[in-house]
């Protein structure tokens, strides 16, 4: 059973971590049981050999640059590819939620997207698991749409792992992920562990106008 980050649905909805407002807070308890009854978490991922060649990247039939995703996994030689969804259940109970309810409906919203967080979080902690039975290391995730990372990436990272058949994840032509609550990450693994802190909000294209930006990373 998928427990979201209470912090960070609160965060979704800008609120402050120490900003407890009663209603909010028992409709937030609401949302994840109702949530909890219609997700169907699923996953895939699949290593590949890397090579960087100064901030162009090569792995399966890839070949992109980013110097953002660059500096994230310098020194490594091998890739993890994943994708995880909670399914079309969510966004069903936000459209039926949005007809009755606009409030409830924004916190549904933001309850989703903490939960899909926190399934793809216990995803890279197989992965990290897995890694470390070979002695490796996993630097952090980084998706389409990070710093630099072109978010059309989504195309090929459909195509290799084949989401619409495995996953029944589809993509629009804006690529808009449906289920909505869908995420794609890479991860960088190495044979050296290495200490890297991300501040994703610094690599955001959006980091001066997102309103859901951490308070921390400000």
């Amino acid at each position: 059973m998928i427990q979201p980050d209470i912090d960070e649905i609160r965060r979704y909805l800008g609120m402050s971590k120490t900003a407890h407002d009663p209603v909010t807070d028992g409709m937030i308890q609401e949302c994840i049981q109702k949530l909890q009854a219609v997700i169907q978490p699923v996953h895939l991922y699949a290593y590949y050999p890397l090579t960087i060649t100064d901030d162009t990247f090569h792995f399966a039939s890839l070949s992109f640059s980013s110097k953002s995703l660059q500096r994230n996994m310098e020194g490594c030689e091998e890739i993890c590819v994943l994708a995880c969804t909670i399914g079309i259940g969510a966004d069903r109970l936000i459209r039926k939620t949005e007809l009755t309810s606009i409030s409830e409906a924004a916190v549904m919203q933001a309850t989703a997207s903490a939960m899909a967080e926190a399934y793809c979080e216990h995803v890279n902690d197989l992965i990290k698991e897995e890694t470390a039975q070979r002695n490796l290391y996993c630097r952090p995730r980084f998706s389409p749409g990070y710093g630099d990372l072109s978010l059309t990436l989504q195309k090929d990272i459909f195509s290799l792992l084949h989401l619409t058949k495995n996953l029944g994840i589809t993509l629009s032509e804006s690529l808009l992920m449906i289920p909505t609550k869908s995420i794609t990450a890479l991860i960088g693994i190495s044979d050296t562990c290495r200490s890297f802190t991300q501040n994703l909000c610094n690599t955001c294209n959006m980091q001066n106008t997102c309103n859901y930006r951490r308070k921390d990373e400000l």
